[in-house]
C-alpha cells in the first residue's frame, strides 16, 4: 500500500495472529499503517525501546515486535499518541456514511460560492465538510509535520489548510472529499490481493474429529498434537498433515499444487492439511502441528516474499525519496518567485504553489511495484508456484539459462529395480537394509524393494556422502552403497574384481539404467539396476524454454548413457555427467562468468549448492528432499515442470505492469505539473493526479491476479 493508504480498514484473522504471536514477542494491528512512510516513523517513534525487530507486514496492517511483552502497553500507548491507533477489533463501517454528509456539505459550499451567496455560510459548510471528511487526514497530516515528514497526509493537510485561508473554501472541501473517497476506494481495491491470502488462511477447518478415550470427539485443530489419530469423512477438508492409517481416497491437492484433478490415497499416502477429501472417509495419523503445517508454512512464506521489495521497488523508492523535497522545494519558490517575474498575483502564486504541494506527493509511483509484485506472487501460489520473494518474480524475466539435474526432475524420481546381481542373496537384503537410511530416490526404490522397512539388520554410524552414496556400520564391519566412481574411492578392489563389475554395471548403463552396488571394505556384494520414467511434462516445457531462446543443460551424478538417454528424450543438448555437487556450482559459475542469468531446477540434496550459486534455484515440492526446498528461491508444488515457463511469462507481465504503472504515474503528475507553473491547473487535478493516479495504478497492477487467456492456453497445451 502507499503513503495515500490510511484507511482503517484490515482483517481480523485470529488464526493467523495466534500463529504469528506463537514466536517470541507480539503483533499489533495499526489501520493506518500500511506504507513505507509509516514504517520510517514509527522505526522513529520507538527507536528508544529495547526491541530486537521490528517487522512490517504492510499488506495485512500489522507491526510484529520481536521484544519483551512487557513492553507491549507502552509501545501501545507512544504509538496512541502519536496517531497510530492500534485496534484490536475491526473498525467500524461508517466511514462512507460520514464521507457521503461530508460530500454533501461540500457540493451545499460549492452550490453557494456558484450563486455568489453568503461567504460565511459558504466557508462553514466547507469547514464542516473538511472536519467530517478529513480528520483522519488532519491527524497523521500533522503527526508527520511535527516529524518533519513529507507524506500525503501532511502534504494534503498544507494544501487544503492554504486554499481554505486563500478563500478556495468550496474547492478545499471537495478536494478533501475526493482525496479521502478515492483513498477508500484504493484500499478496498487493493484488499483483493490481500484477500489472496486470507483465503489460504480460510481452507483449514477449525475443528477436527479426534480418537480420544475410545471415541472421536469434536476438537480445535490448534489442541490436536502429532501422533493423534483423526478422521476425515468425504467432502470435508483435511485439517491437518497426516500419514493416512485406514481407508483411501481421492485427494483434490488444488490449494498446493493449483491442480484440481484428484490424486488417489492409500494407507501410507501422506496428505496435507487445507486439502480436499473427495471420496472415501479416511483416518489419518497427524504428524505436526496447527502453526506448523506445510499450508501455514507456504502461507507464512508468501506473506514475508510480499513484504521484500523487489530491486525496482527499492529503486522507486529512492526515486520518490529525492522526488518529493525537489516539488516541495519547487512549490516554495514557485510562491516566492513566480509573482516577482510574472503577471501571476501573489494569491495565483500561492495557489499554484498548493496545487505541487499535493502533486509532491509520490503516492502513486510508490504504488507502481508493490501491488503488483503482491498480486503476482498471490496468484502464483494459487498456480502452485510458492516464490519466496518479489525479488525472484521481478528478476526471473532474465534468465538466459536454465540447468537441470536429471533424477527426480527430469524423471519422475519413482525409480524401480529391474534387475539385481549378487553373490548372495542376503547380500540383496543387506545393502536394501542400509538404503533405507538414505533419501536418495535411488536408495529408497531399493529399500522398497526389497520391503526393508520389515528388515531386522540395524546399521549404526550411518553418514550420507553427498553425490556418492551412503556408509553405515553393521556388526562391526563398514558397508557402503552408492554409485561406481564413489565406491571405487571407498573400496580395495582387485584388478579382476573390479574389471568384472566395472563390465557389469557397463552393460546396465548402455541400456539406460541407473547402477547403485552394495559393498564391504574390500568386496563389491551386490548390484542393483534401476529404470525412472521421464516427466510427462517434460519434453513439450524444455521445447517451449528453448522456443524463448533459452539454453538448456542437465547436470547429473548419474553415468553418460543414463544421462544423454534422457537428454536426447526431452530435447537438452549439452549433458555432463558424474558431477559432484562442487561441480555442479563450479558450471554454474563459469556460466554467470560469461554473462548467464542461470536458473537451477532440483530436488535433491546433492543439489542444495547449486541451487543457491544458481541466480534462481527452483525446487519441486512433492518429489523434492527438504534440503532443496530451503535452498532453492522457487517452489513448484505439483513438480511439473509445464510451470517453469508459466514462471518466466509471469515475471515478463508482472514486470510490464510495473513499467506501466511507473510511466502513468510519472507522466501525468509531469503534465500537471508544468500545467501548474503556467497557472492553467487546478487543485482538482493535483488530487486527480494523485489519488486518481494511484487508484489507476492499483487496478492495473491488480491483473496480475489473473491469468490472460493465452498463457491459460499455453500452461493447458504444456500439461497435456
Amino acid at each position: 500500500m502507499s503513503e495515500s493508504c490510511h484507511t482503517p480498514h484490515h482483517h481480523n484473522n485470529s488464526q493467523h495472529n495466534a500463529m504469528l504471536n506463537s514466536d517470541n514477542g507480539f503483533v499489533l494491528t495499526i489501520p493506518a499503517l500500511d506504507c513505507p512512510s509509516e514504517e520510517r516513523q514509527i522505526r522513529a517513534l520507538l527507536d528508544d525501546f529495547p526491541i530486537e525487530q521490528l517487522q512490517f507486514m504492510l499488506a495485512a496492517h500489522q507491526l510484529k515486535v520481536s521484544a519483551s511483552p512487557t513492553l507491549r502497553d507502552a509501545i501501545e500507548k507512544r504509538l496512541n499518541e502519536n496517531g497510530f491507533i492500534v485496534t484490536k477489533e475491526k473498525p467500524p463501517t461508517n466511514g462512507y456514511a460520514r464521507l457521503g454528509l461530508a460530500a454533501a456539505l461540500a457540493l451545499s459550499a460549492e452550490l453557494v460560492h456558484w450563486f455568489n451567496g453568503n461567504a460565511w455560510i459558504a466557508a462553514l459548510l466547507a469547514l464542516l465538510a473538511i472536519a467530517l471528511g478529513g480528520l483522519r487526514t488532519y491527524q497523521l497530516g500533522w503527526q508527520a509535520l511535527k516529524n518533519k515528514t513529507l507524506n500525503v497526509n501532511s502534504l494534503m493537510t498544507v494544501a487544503v489548510t492554504g486554499a481554505f485561508i486563500i478563500g478556495q473554501w468550496a474547492e478545499a472541501a471537495m478536494v478533501m472529499v475526493l482525496f479521502t473517497l478515492a483513498d477508500m476506494i484504493e484500499a478496498r481495491t487493493v484488499d483483493k490481493a490481500r484477500h489472496s491470502i486470507a483465503q489460504l488462511l480460510s481452507l483449514t477447518p477449525p475443528t477436527a474429529l479426534l480418537w480420544q478415550d475410545g471415541t472421536w470427539v469434536t476438537t480445535p485443530v490448534s489442541h490436536i498434537a502429532p501422533g493423534a489419530i483423526i478422521r476425515v469423512a468425504p467432502g470435508e477438508r483435511i485439517p491437518l498433515d497426516g500419514q493416512i492409517t485406514e481407508g483411501h481416497s481421492a485427494i483434490n491437492e488444488a490449494a498446493f499444487t493449483g491442480e484440481s484433478v484428484p490424486i488417489e490415497k492409500n494407507a501410507g499416502s501422506e496428505v496435507f492439511a487445507g486439502t480436499i477429501n473427495v471420496t472415501g472417509s479416511i483416518t489419518l495419523q497427524t504428524t505436526q502441528k496447527s502453526s506448523n503445517t506445510a499450508l501455514a508454512k507456504m502461507i507464512a512464506m508468501v506473506e514475508d516474499a510480499q513484504q521484500q521489495q523487489a530491486p525496482i521497488q527499492r529503486w522507486i523508492d529512492q526515486f520518490a525519496g529525492v522526488y518529493t523535497p525537489v516539488v516541495f522545494t519547487l512549490a516554495i519558490a514557485t510562491a516566492l518567485l513566480l509573482p516577482l517575474f510574472t503577471t501571476q498575483s501573489w494569491l495565483e502564486a500561492i495557489y499554484a504553489a498548493l496545487v505541487m504541494l499535493v502533486i509532491a506527493c509520490p503516492c502513486a509511483l510508490v504504488l507502481a511495484a508493490p501491488v503488483t509484485v503482491a498480486a503476482g506472487l498471490a496468484h502464483a501460489a494459487k498456480e502452485g508456484i510458492f516464490i519466496k520473494g518479489g525479488a525472484y518474480l521481478e528478476q526471473a524475466r532474465k534468465v538466459s539459462t536454465v540447468v537441470f539435474d536429471k533424477t527426480g526432475t527430469l524423471t519422475e524420481g519413482q525409480h524401480v529395480v529391474v534387475d539385481v546381481r549378487a553373490q548372495e542373496e542376503s547380500q540383496l537384503s543387506l545393502g536394501a537394509a542400509l538404503a533405507q537410511h538414505s533419501q536418495h530416490p535411488v536408495s529408497q526404490a531399493i529399500a522398497k524393494h526389497f520391503q526393508a522397512a520389515n528388515m531386522l539388520s540395524s546399521f549404526e554410524e550411518v553418514s550420507d556422502h553427498v553425490g556418492g552414496g551412503i556408509s553405515g556400520a553393521y556388526q562391526q564391519q563398514r558397508f557402503f552403497l552408492g554409485n561406481w566412481p564413489w565406491l571405487q574411492s571407498q573400496v580395495a578392489l582387485t584388478p579382476e574384481d573390479e574389471q568384472y563389475w566395472l563390465q557389469q554395471v557397463a552393460e546396465f548403463e548402455q541400456q539406460g539404467y541407473s547402477v547403485s552396488l552394495f559393498a564391504s571394505n574390500s568386496h563389491i556384494l551386490a548390484l542393483y539396476a534401476l529404470e525412472d520414467k521421464i516427466r510427462p511434462t517434460a519434453q513439450a516445457s524444455l521445447a517451449h524454454l528453448q522456443q524463448q531462446h533459452i539454453k538448456l543443460a542437465m547436470l547429473t551424478g548419474d553415468n553418460a548413457h543414463s544421462a544423454h538417454l534422457i537428454a536426447n528424450a526431452v530435447g537438452i543438448p549439452t549433458v555432463y555427467s558424474r558431477l559432484s555437487p562442487a561441480q555442479k556450482t563450479q558450471y554454474i559459475e563459469q556460466q554467470q562468468a560469461q554473462d548467464e542469468y542461470v536458473m537451477m531446477v532440483g530436488d535433491g540434496i546433492n543439489d542444495g549448492l547449486a541451487l543457491v550459486k544458481a541466480n534462481l534455484g527452483v525446487s519441486l515440492g512433492q518429489a523434492g528432499t527438504d534440503v532443496a526446498r530451503e535452498a532453492a528461491d522457487v517452489t513448484l508444488m505439483d513438480n511439473s515442470l509445464a510451470k517453469l515457463p508459466y514462471l518466466l511469462s509471469l515475471s515478463h507481465r508482472t514486470h510490464a505492469l510495473v513499467v506501466q504503472n511507473i510511466t502513468v504515474a510519472v507522466g501525468i503528475k509531469v503534465i500537471i505539473l508544468m500545467l501548474a507553473l503556467f497557472g492553467l491547473s487546478n487543485l482538482w487535478m493535483a488530487v486527480l493526479a494523485d489519488v486518481g493516479v494511484s487508484l489507476l495504478v492499483v487496478a492495473n497492477g491488480l491483473r496480475a491476479l489473473h491469468l490472460p487467456k493465452a498463457e491459460a492456453r499455453l500452461l493447458e497445451q504444456l500439461k497435456q
